[in-house]
Parts: C-alpha cells; structure tokens; sequence
C-alpha cells in the first residue's frame, strides 16, 4: 500500500498501521506524518518519506483500546521525528531507521515501562529531555542506539 499526500491524525483520532504482532511490510506514506493532539498513533514496518511530527496527545484512558499509546516500530523514516508532549499511557520508538533528527521530549505517561527507546539506527541526533519515566530500553530489551549525531538528554545514558 502506498498514502501519497502524507497523514494528518487529528485530535483525539487514533491512527494504526500496521502491527507489532504480524511483522511484515505495511507499504509507504510519502509526505509524512503530522499529528496534533492524537488519542495515539501506532505506525509499524512503514516506509514514511517526509518525517514524522507528533504533538501533545490525549490521557492515559480512551477508545478505540481502553488505554492509549503510541508505538513507532521498526520503520524507515526518511526525515526529521519530533514526538512531543504525549500524556498517554505507553510510547515506545523501537527498532526505526531514521535518516533526520530524533526528538523525543515531554512525554508525561502513566505505565512505569513507558518511554521504550532501544534498537534505533538514527543518521542525526537523538534528544530526549523532559521524559517520566525517563527514556529507557523498558521490557523489550534490544541494543544500544547507533546514532551518527550527538545524543543528548535522558538518551545519553541509554547503552
């Protein structure tokens, strides 16, 4: 499947592609992806050309699942990510490779093993500042981050 024109999630949508649960290749979005206020966004095993833009987000309980999340899972993005200000009750950025900054700040969650940033390949910096819990590899494990930028914030730490 090919989305030309990008996505655009607006508030209180939820938007998933793709699935954690059947890895395969979802197909492409050109033009990226811009959410502002989203119940959550769940994009896996995607090609997005034109980055990737999350903003705010709803509270840790919602339809269509009960709880809300966001999860960007094993992607390539070609172009900048910014996720930011997301009070859900889970967030994971796992396994993408990035081709653009990364920024990852202020994401309020409820879940204590929220905030799961392993097992990215980034061509830019990686930021995360203002996190709770603080970003970390969480239960699903992974590597190390390989980032060609500087990594600053809460990912500095992660190894």
């Amino acid at each position: 499947m090919t989305i030309h024109g990008g996505v655009v999630v607006g508030s209180g949508a939820t938007f998933v592609l793709g699935s954690d649960e059947l890895p395969r290749d979802t197909g492409t979005i050109t033009g990226g992806v811009r959410a502002v206020n989203p119940s959550g966004v769940q994009i896996h095993h995607t090609t997005i050309d034109g980055g990737l833009d999350i903003q705010g987000g709803s509270g840790r309980f919602g339809g269509p699942f009960e709880v809300t999340w966001n999860a960007i899972e094993d992607d390539h993005i070609n172009g900048s990510v910014s996720i930011e200000g997301y009070n859900g009750f889970w967030f994971g950025f796992l396994g993408n490779h990035v081709n653009g900054s990364v920024r990852l700040n202020d994401n309020i969650l409820e879940d204590t093993d929220a905030n799961e940033y392993p097992s990215n390949v980034i061509h830019g910096m990686l930021q995360c500042f203002g996190n709770s819990p603080e970003a970390q590899f969480g239960d699903a494990g992974g590597v190390e981050n390989q980032v060609t930028g500087p990594k600053t914030g809460q990912c500095a730490k992660l190894h």
